[in-house]
């Protein structure tokens, strides 16, 4: 699935589509997994993602998140404004394309590969192969 990748203003309201990234995979994540058997698993999922124990747990506010990976990142050269109104978080566009609202420092996190997951409180489905 492609996922267009909007930069949010720090002044609210959007910006323009900056690039985008490949995914296929979704991994779950829950707070509680920070302390129980699956804890390295869950600090990994993290690591790849960008942030600390404590910037997960602020945003997950106790409930189950997911870790999109992140695949073939490409920053457009030229940026282009959406034709359609930037989600809080993500919408689709088709059964292939996302949109996903970020602020600029993840996508250039994502751009330089530094961020290989981007966790979000819900999923897209996968269309079933045949």
């Amino acid at each position: 699935m492609k996922v267009l990748l909007i930069v949010t203003k720090s002044t609210g309201g959007s910006g323009n589509i900056v690039g985008e990234f490949r995914t296929n995979k979704i991994f779950k994540i829950h707070p509680l997994n920070l302390y129980d058997a699956n804890a390295i698993y869950a600090r990994n999922i993290l690591k790849q993602a960008c942030l600390t124990k404590y910037q997960f747990l602020k945003y997950a506010n106790n409930k189950v998140c997911y870790a999109w990976n992140v695949i073939n990142p490409i920053k457009y050269e030229r940026e282009f404004i959406p034709t359609k109104r930037t989600p809080q978080s993500w919408v689709y566009l088709d059964e292939n394309t996302i949109l996903m609202s970020i602020y600029k420092e993840w996508a250039d996190k994502i751009f330089s590969g530094k961020k290989t997951l981007e966790i979000r409180k819900t999923h897209p489905k996968f269309k079933e192969e045949k």
